[in-house]
């Protein structure tokens, strides 16, 4: 007598449908079910241990590889068959993708922590400790695309699952504004045996905690003319300062703006064009020609640029309405 596995397609997708609502993106393992992987390519990304089983993918760029004591060889052939995300859990995987890609790839770095399980009692499990992803986080920031951590949870221990409180214990606050992406591993949500659903419930609620955990943002007030840059920042906002400038500074200074943000950081610049009102009249003023801002922001990515003519508004001495013709841009670092 053959044994017979019945998948729910409706099910299966239901079951997808329930932990996209808490998450901004769902990978699912294929190792756990090959069968329930083809039902749900194309609406999520899939986490993949094995070549055998990037082969039974279509969409291989919709994988996170988990590194396994590959070399070179190994890691060149899943590059060509379109992987282009990992994790990583050892410093020589770590070494042998480093040296054999570019900077297009994304990374997760897996963070050891905690397991309170009735077999590996209270013990750090897989991966890096987090002295050493503190380390590793501003090394490799401006070597990948996109940067972030994993660890793994299980839904069966209420105990792994404060997120946000074990991630502030083992992140710089730096270092979490560096971070593209936190990924959780585990078995969600299956119901085991003996399973309660208030148990689910709590876990739930957990995760969305940690999605809607605001990171604190240090902000700096400068002069951009005499500040000295000793990190790179997220993000550098000029807001009404570049007009202020000598114009043989303007470029030096945009430049240092872009040089000393981070990989995937923004900029954000709003000044003055030579359609003002004040253009000929105003000496002591850099009006900027039309799409000139733009143009030093053509190797970056454009969020948002506009020119126009601002609001009426009044700072003079003689407290009368005026109007400014307006450059803003918004633009991130590729």
């Amino acid at each position: 007598m053959k044994s017979k596995f019945i998948l729910n397609k409706k099910e299966a997708m239901k079951q997808l449908e329930v932990v996209q609502n808490i998450s901004d993106e769902v990978s699912y393992s294929v190792k756990t079910n090959v069968e329930v992987a083809k039902v749900l390519e194309g609406n999520c990304w899939f986490s993949v241990h094995s070549l055998q089983n990037l082969m039974l993918l279509e969409d291989k760029s919709k994988v996170w590889f988990f590194s396994q004591g590959w070399n070179a060889e190994f890691f060149k052939e899943l590059l060509s068959l379109g992987v282009k995300s990992f994790v990583i859990d050892n410093e020589n995987d770590l070494k042998v993708l480093l040296d054999n890609s570019s900077s297009d790839i994304n990374l997760l770095l897996r963070m050891k922590l905690k397991e309170h399980t009735i077999h590996t009692g209270k013990h750090f499990v897989f991966g890096f400790n987090s002295n050493k992803i503190n380390e590793l986080i501003p090394e490799l920031k401006e070597k990948v695309n996109k940067l972030g951590v994993h660890f793994h949870r299980k839904t069966q221990n209420v105990s792994e699952w404060n997120l946000k409180e074990e991630l502030i214990d083992s992140i710089s606050e730096e270092n979490l504004s560096k971070l593209d992406y936190v990924n959780i591993g585990g078995g969600i949500p299956a119901q085991y045996k003996n399973f309660r659903k208030e148990v689910i419930d709590y876990i739930f609620k957990k995760i969305e905690e940690l999605k809607e955990f605001d990171i604190k943002v240090k902000i700096k007030r400068i002069s951009l003319e005499e500040f000295s840059y000793s990190k790179k920042y997220s993000a550098i906002f000029a807001i009404n300062t570049l007009e202020f400038m000598e114009r043989k500074e303007l470029k030096n200074t945009v430049n240092s703006m872009k040089s000393n943000t981070l990989k995937r950081g923004i900029n954000v610049i709003k000044t003055i064009t030579v359609n003002d009102p004040q253009y000929k009249k105003r000496k002591d003023r850099i009006f900027l020609k039309l799409g000139e801002l733009k143009k030093f922001y053509k190797d970056w990515e454009i969020i948002h640029y506009q020119e126009y003519m601002g609001e009426p508004e009044r700072h003079t001495k003689d407290n009368k309405f005026h109007r400014h013709a307006v450059a803003e841009i918004i633009a991130r670092k590729k």
